[in-house]
Formats: C-alpha cells, structure tokens, sequence
C-alpha cells in the first residue's frame, strides 16, 4: 500500500492513512498459533417501507424545498428598462429544469405545474432558464450571495 501522506513519504513504512484502510478493511486477531487476519464484510439493514415512501415523495418535497430556498434570495434592484422576470422564479425554474434532467422544451411543463400550485407566479419561456446560465453578468451577481 502507498499513501501520498507527508509521513509515508519522508519517513516510510506505514502511515494513519494506511493503518486506518488496513483497519476498516481487516481484522486482525491474536491466537496460540500467531496472527489470524479476518476480512470483514459490513452489511446494514435497508429500512425498504422509509426508502420507498422517501423515493415516491422526493419530486414533491423538492419542489417545497426549492420554492423556501430561492426565497432567500435577494432581488437585485431594477433602475431602468422594462420589467424582468423574478431572479428567485428565474432561479427555481432553472434549477428545477436541471433536477429535472429535462431538456428547456419538455421543462416548461414542470413551469405550468409550478406556476398551477402558486411556487411561482408565471412560467417564463422555455429558454430563459437557459439563458440565464449562460448570462456572465447574472452569474457575477449569483457568486456575491
């Protein structure tokens, strides 16, 4: 076994990195005879009723997840121009469109629903979450908060 560890490479031999995989992986036991290495398989118990019910409400709960998420968000001030889409609506139909793994076409019916059960007050087009992504100016403005 090799580590990149400072200590295996100055001093050699076996460092924390290695003893701790060489730990987890085997165990070692003392008997009459000499040193008995064992390997250790670890298996947990899959609670399958919890995982299923948290896999069939994950699309549900994400969308309320998502919707108290951009509500954080700051909007930016508007001075001048005509109004623009909502940065925390443009941002949960983009990141919905990207959890998704829709294309923007297909993701403007996850826009409809959203706007149907009031997590946004209008879908925007579909391209908007994409060029949102693609706006240097808006992402500068993302990275400050």
């Amino acid at each position: 076994m090799t580590c990149t560890c400072p200590d295996f490479v100055y001093r050699g031999g076996k460092c924390k990195h290695i003893q701790a995989t060489r730990y987890y992986l085997e165990i070692e036991k003392d008997t009459p005879t000499g040193t008995v290495t064992e390997k250790v398989h670890l298996t947990y118990t899959q609670a399958w009723n919890a995982y299923n019910e948290a896999q069939k409400a994950e699309v549900k709960l994400f969308d309320g997840l998502l919707k108290d998420l951009v509500k954080a968000i700051p909007e930016p001030e508007q001075i001048t121009g005509r109004p623009r889409l909502s940065l925390q609506e443009t941002l949960f139909c983009a990141i919905q469109k990207v959890y998704s793994q829709l294309s923007s076409r297909r993701a403007h019916g996850l826009f409809l629903n959203a706007t149907e059960k009031g997590q946004i007050s209008h879908a925007p087009y579909f391209n908007v979450p994409s060029a949102f992504f693609n706006n240097q100016k808006q992402r500068k403005f993302c990275k400050s908060w």
